[in-house]
């Protein structure tokens, strides 16, 4: 679903509607997707050609998007070659032919090409900019608290993590790191209220069923864990962490 968000506001719509209907495939009910489907549906629908004039008359020209804001290249957006992505994304950024909503998908992508670099600090740097600039995107907030997390900003990975939810209370994702942060600050029962609203948002969200076993087993709540190890099993049968859960429990 983020990464379709992403592909729609790069104007990459071919990619952004494969990955909103591999969302809805998994929520088909999701009201942030069926909101962003609808418009893609709208702005593909303003950018198709329209009929050919009559032969006598001179073609109107096609405007697909403005020339001086080409799409970024997938290359800044897909894939695991991280250094690929930095490079793409850094001459798209330098290059100024990137504005707002834009501009913030760029440093978004490159942010994660930092992270999977191993290289942290530009990598939060990134997500500042791309909040800056797009601040009503709760994935942004999501993923920057993510990043929190490895600097050991446990309080600011919260504040990322409220703040995304303020903006799209249904984000089950940003419940389960929420969860895992309450888990972390010795708050077990919040960690587990949290991640059980994330499972209940997301039946199939394997994170949300790992930590709160690791709750229950710090609870010593052998049954609960025992639960969440079974439906490990069912969602990643060829994973062996829920079996090995389920034995502990």
């Amino acid at each position: 679903r983020n990464r379709g968000r992403a592909h729609f506001l790069l104007n990459q719509f071919d990619q952004a509607a494969a990955d909103f209907d591999a969302a809805l495939r998994i929520d088909p009910k999701d009201p942030l997707v069926l909101a962003w489907m609808a418009d893609l549906k709208r702005r593909t629908a303003s950018a198709a050609p329209t009929p050919a004039p009559a032969p006598t008359a001179v073609p109107a020209p096609t405007v697909d998007k403005p020339a001086e804001q080409p799409d970024v290249s997938a290359a800044c957006s897909n894939g695991t070659d991280y250094n690929q992505r930095l490079t793409t994304c850094s001459a798209q950024i330098a290059s100024g032919s990137l504005k707002g909503d834009r501009l913030a998908a760029a440093y978004y992508s490159r942010g994660w090409a930092y992270y999977g670099l191993k290289q942290l600090q530009p990598a939060i740097q990134d997500l500042n900019r791309a909040i800056a600039l797009s601040p009503s995107e709760p994935f942004y907030f999501n993923d920057r608290g993510v990043f929190l997390i490895d600097q050991n900003d446990l309080e600011g990975a919260l504040r990322d993590f409220n703040q995304a939810l303020a903006l799209k209370p249904d984000y089950a994702l940003a419940h389960a790191n929420r969860g895992l942060i309450y888990r972390d600050l010795k708050r077990p029962d919040d960690a587990i209220a949290e991640l059980s609203t994330a499972i209940r948002l997301d039946p199939k969200l394997v994170f949300a069923y790992r930590q709160r076993s690791s709750v229950y087993e710090e609870k010593s709540d052998w049954r609960a864990m025992y639960d969440d190890a079974n439906k490990l099993i069912e969602l990643t049968p060829n994973d062996r962490l829920g079996y090995d859960m389920r034995g502990e429990a």
